[in-house]
């Protein structure tokens, strides 16, 4: 047949054959290799966990040593500047692994471990598939991101953001077939459903809400998730009311198929709960949200031929600003603070303020100045001098400026500045799928009692002995042997890197398969019978989202001279998201391998007379 295939050369039988069933029959003897090949695999992931080690920056003063400093009792009981500087998810996180006496090299092994196996459910409820199952379980289980020296063994919540965010996506794949498989007959309705998977669709709900939650609560820029988890949520409460025909249960399942954003809501609301019950502020943190945070906004929109995507905040905005608050022209020592204290060296004028600084030098400024001695009372007050600079932009005194502006917590910026990020988005973007040119395996160690002393004594840091032991005790490290080595470092470096280099042939070859479902889809017309249309859809909205998350965090840290920070900020979101959508890739092409046989013009096109 010329042009287009005709409906009924590709379509299935969906009475006949349901795909959901079937299956690739297993023999006794393959099933038994099979399971020792995945348990002598998931063994040696766990003797790469003990030997490469996860490490603790304790001299971060602002990252890896202030969130643990958030795991102790004196956070909730007292007071400073760096209190609500950032969320506390990870320190909560911390806190459950020492709670429960896991040292941290066990407790990290174990997140990827159930990461692992969640995907692994995810895929295997939606393909049914044992092979297309295991090769899901030990891609994320050897996932590199693991070995990575920053994003992987490092004690900081970048470190946790990938194993996560799989937990989150596979929890939504199920959420979302377990009423409504996502590969069905396009007139399919449902009529048969069971007590038991109404049950068992409600605990799914709840489980998704509260890991959502966990996962929003850890960086501060995490609301970007939130479009993706409406839809797929949306996505299942429409599925519902188009395919259930038993009306009773419709009402039911539809109810329950709002609870995860219920419990998402009830979860973070918990966490800024405890703000407001501790330290009388309803937020996460102080840094991004709230007054401080607005008035930042404030200086940011000012127009300023001065302002650049590396100096968001130059010093002539900081003074308009002051000039045109009564509020702030009543306390000159707080300008004087800005200009002087912590990032500006002595001098702002020398040491201008880059990117998102001023955000953390108001916090040393208001200190400084004015005393950190209430959270509430210090956003009363700038609740205040917002008001007055939003008057002074209504009246004209100040004037707003007509870039693009993306987020408040943003610069804004020209649109020849917002063309120029495409190409380094690109980039960013594809360090998901190739991450060989950024990927660093982990080199760094747990430093000895004398490396501290040495490092204390040297000056270079306010930190000391007492903050490494504490870091260590919760982290179950033993301070006089913070290194064990299960087998050697070295070696399982060589592993890791071996592991990185198959990934990266492995995602290039997905990323083909993806091409390839795409084509198909648009050369049969497949889209008018079934479900495989809206599944690769889906699969290449997550690849978008991913890109346009890159395309957010570019924008943000054109001030960062160091592309690797711009990977260390984008691959623990963004890998998932792509992995997850070639493996959905991956998962069609097998289970339609019967349509393929059927199409001889996309043999054709693709491999030529035969498969």
């Amino acid at each position: 047949m010329s042009g287009i295939l005709s409906l009924d050369a590709c379509k299935i039988n969906y009475m006949k054959f349901d795909i959901l069933k079937k299956n690739i029959p297993v023999s006794r003897k393959r099933f038994i290799f099979i399971v020792f090949l995945v348990g002598v695999l998931s063994v040696l992931r766990l003797i790469m966990s003990l030997s490469l080690h996860m490490w603790y920056a304790w001299d971060e003063s602002f990252d890896d040593q202030l969130l643990m400093s958030y795991t102790s009792r004196d956070h909730f009981f007292s007071l400073d500047n760096l209190t609500l500087a950032k969320n506390a998810g990870y320190s909560y996180w911390l806190l459950l692994v020492y709670l429960l006496k896991v040292p941290i090299d066990v407790a990290q092994f174990l997140i990827w471990l159930i990461a692992a196996f969640v995907v692994t459910v995810a895929f295997y409820s939606v393909f049914a598939n044992i092979f297309i199952s295991i090769f899901v379980y030990l891609y994320v289980l050897w996932n590199p991101l693991a070995f990575e020296n920053w994003l992987g063994t490092r004690v900081y919540r970048n470190s946790l953001v990938p194993p996560l965010m799989f937990i989150l996506l596979g929890l939504l794949i199920i959420f979302m077939n377990k009423i409504c498989p996502l590969l069905f007959h396009k007139n399919e309705k449902i009529a048969d459903i069971k007590c038991s998977k109404i049950i068992s669709f409600f605990i799914i709900s709840v489980f998704l809400g509260i890991v959502f939650a966990f996962v929003y609560i850890q960086k501060e820029d995490s609301i970007w998730l939130l479009p993706m988890y409406i839809f797929c949520v949306g996505y299942t409460f429409i599925s519902i009311l188009r395919r259930v025909s038993n009306k009773k249960k419709k009402i039911y399942l539809t109810i329950i198929s709002l609870v995860p954003l219920i419990m998402a809501w009830g979860g973070v609301t918990a966490a800024s709960s405890i703000n407001w019950v501790f330290h009388g502020v309803n937020v996460l943190n102080t840094r991004t949200e709230g007054e401080i945070a607005e008035f930042a906004s404030n200086v940011y929109q000012i127009e300023n031929p001065d302002q650049t995507t590396e100096i968001w905040a130059p010093v002539s905005s900081i003074e308009k600003a002051f000039s045109a608050s009564a509020t702030l022209q009543k306390n000159p020592k707080l300008l004087q603070s800005i200009k002087t204290v912590i990032f500006a060296g002595g001098d702002i004028n020398k040491n201008p303020l880059t990117g998102d600084h001023f955000a953390w030098q108001l916090r040393f400024a208001i200190d400084d100045s004015m005393g950190w001695n209430s959270e509430s009372e210090i956003q009363a007050y700038f609740k205040q001098v917002n008001l007055e600079l939003e008057e002074a932009f209504n009246s004209g005194v100040l004037q707003r400026t007509n870039k693009i502006t993306l987020s408040n917590s943003m610069v804004p910026m020209t649109s020849s500045e917002i063309t120029s990020l495409i190409k380094p988005t690109f980039r960013a973007f594809y360090w998901s799928i190739n991450p060989l040119e950024q990927y660093m395996v982990t080199s760094s160690k747990n430093d000895t009692l004398n490396e501290v002393r040495k490092i204390s004594s040297e000056g270079n840091t306010d930190k000391g002995e007492s903050d490494v032991l504490f870091g260590y005790r919760r982290l179950g490290i033993d301070p006089h042997d913070p290194n064990p080595e299960f087998v050697s470092f070295s070696l399982c470096q060589n592993v890791a890197n071996v592991v990185t280099i198959i990934y990266s042939i492995v995602n290039h070859l997905l990323l083909i398969i993806l091409f390839v479902n795409m084509v198909c889809i648009i050369k049969t017309k497949i889209w008018r019978v079934s479900s495989r249309a809206n599944i690769i859809i889906f699969s290449c909205l997550l690849l978008a989202y991913s890109f346009i998350y890159s395309f957010i965090v570019t924008w943000y840290d054109q001030f960062v001279e160091s592309e690797y920070v711009t990977f260390f900020y984008t691959a623990g979101y963004i890998s998932p998201l792509v992995v997850t959508s070639f493996i959905i890739s991956l998962g069609v092409l097998a289970a339609f391998r019967d349509e393929w046989e059927r199409c001889a013009e996309v043999r054709q096109l693709f491999l030529g007379s035969k498969l």
